[in-house]
């Protein structure tokens, strides 16, 4: 067993390299999705006469509250991997900036109710329920 442990580790350190040109890869794209994205966004607000500013996003909060009402509760974690997917915007979002919103509104009852470890969900303003 102790002599497949160098041919197991050059295999890993070969996995890693390409995962790591894979990455890069992925991220050029996505830079590059990103641009259109922008593009076609001034786009329509030319074509709608709207005006376009980019800065003007929804916040972390507003997003996470997106989130919740789509996925239901979910752990600081799963929201952070979903913000950085599916999100462009939110860029690679510290996990510390989401536990941090979710924490600051729950604790004032505003938009997120702490559900378990590390788990939100959204607050329903009428009654202080769940959204489900």
């Amino acid at each position: 067993m102790e002599q497949n442990k160098p041919w197991e580790a050059v295999s890993i350190d070969k996995l890693l390299a390409e995962l790591r040109t894979e990455e890069k890869q992925l991220i050029s794209s996505l830079s590059n999705v990103q641009g259109k994205i922008k593009s076609l966004l001034e786009t329509r607000a030319l074509l709608t006469g709207q005006e376009f500013n980019p800065n003007k996003e929804k916040s972390i909060p507003d997003l996470l509250e997106d989130v919740l009402r789509q996925c239901g509760a979910k752990h600081v974690d799963e929201l952070v991997e979903i913000l950085r997917a599916d999100y462009p915007q939110t860029g690679s979002v510290a996990k510390q900036t989401v536990s941090g919103a979710l924490i600051r509104y729950s604790n004032q009852g505003r938009k997120f109710k702490r559900v378990g470890k590390n788990t939100f969900a959204v607050i329903d303003d009428k009654n202080g329920e769940n959204y489900e």
